[in-house]
């Protein structure tokens, strides 16, 4: 078959670019859903352990439960990737988020084994199985000329947010507040997420 072309460019795009008025808006909004939604990851697959521990499990159990909750996301991911080109970016993220916020914030309230599985099962079904679907819209939020840029400058801000400064804070809230709190934090995050896509976002499907 024939072999494309090649197309290279040798222009730089600073940083300063994606904070001109035609990329602002888009920006803001990757930073923001890229920050809150990857906390959910971090939160789910990072601390669930002590997490359980606190709620009175033991480690055994709660290596266990860690496991089942986690294991959920990869279904999720599937079920995902097959919403996402149907259905379009921003209602996937919205749903998929939305669902697991719901989830982070009954999470907290639960004692007993089986519902702290489901509603774990869930939140990490749809919170972690949002994040390819984060990852895709990110990138169709910048042309070409920008893309890489954009898309690197959002997965620093994003992870900074995500993996450093909220993780930094979660241990706080739960030695302070116990697991209400810390998830009700995880909830609160990703509600941001939501509403920036919601507010903010546009769908770049096609």
């Amino acid at each position: 078959g024939a072999i494309m072309p090649v197309t290279t460019s040798k222009e730089r795009v600073p940083v300063s670019t994606l904070w001109q008025p035609e990329y602002r808006k888009r920006t803001i909004m990757t930073w923001l859903v890229l920050g809150t939604t990857f906390f959910m990851f971090y939160a789910i697959q990072v601390f669930m352990p002590t997490v359980v521990v606190q709620m009175g499990f033991s480690l055994t159990s709660a290596f266990l439960i860690t496991a089942i909750i986690v294991g959920a996301s990869i279904p999720g991911k599937f079920l995902e990737s097959w919403l996402v080109e149907g259905g379009g970016r921003k209602p996937v993220i919205i749903s998929f988020t939305a669902i697991a916020v719901v989830c982070a914030f009954i999470f907290g309230f639960l004692e007993s084994l089986v519902p702290v599985i489901i509603v774990g099962v869930i939140m990490s079904f749809f919170g972690i199985g949002a994040n390819p679907a984060v990852k895709v819209y990110v990138a169709e939020n910048y042309p070409t000329r920008v893309r890489a840029t954009g898309v690197a400058t959002t997965e620093a801000a994003g992870r900074l947010i995500a993996g450093v400064i909220a993780p930094a804070y979660f241990p706080f809230l739960l030695m302070d507040g116990g697991v209400v709190a810390a998830y009700s934090f995880v909830g609160a995050m990703g509600l941001v997420g939501v509403l920036a896509v919601a507010i903010l976002g546009t769908e770049t499907k096609g």
